[in-house]
């Protein structure tokens, strides 16, 4: 989990120890929609707008296991959640309510 702190930080820093800024404006920049609702996606990351402005967010996981991050970087704020469950064992409860208290409502 802290390594997946320290990414969503390196997010809200504008990760310039690793990538020029052009880059990674490039990173949050919506490409392609996703068709959930506004969502879209840049390079590696979901491009969303949330009541604190851009929320980028990013998932994955393996067998019995899921991690999540929210960041949302006018708010200076992000969250990592990191469940020893997969997406079809409630983490998506998990996650909707993660968005509504922390966006206001659920992204997608």
């Amino acid at each position: 989990i802290e390594d997946f702190a320290r990414f969503a930080a390196a997010y809200l820093g504008g990760v310039r120890a690793v990538l020029p800024p052009p880059t990674f404006a490039q990173v949050v920049t919506p490409h392609v929609a996703t068709g959930e609702g506004k969502s879209a996606y840049g390079y590696g990351i979901y491009v969303d707008e949330g009541r604190h402005g851009p929320v980028w967010t990013h998932t994955g996981g393996g067998m019995g296991n899921t991690a999540y991050f929210i960041c949302a970087p006018r708010a200076r704020s992000a969250i990592v959640l990191v469940a020893n469950s997969s997406k079809y064992n409630g983490w998506f409860d998990v996650r909707t309510a993660t968005e509504e208290a922390f966006l206001g409502s659920r992204l997608f």
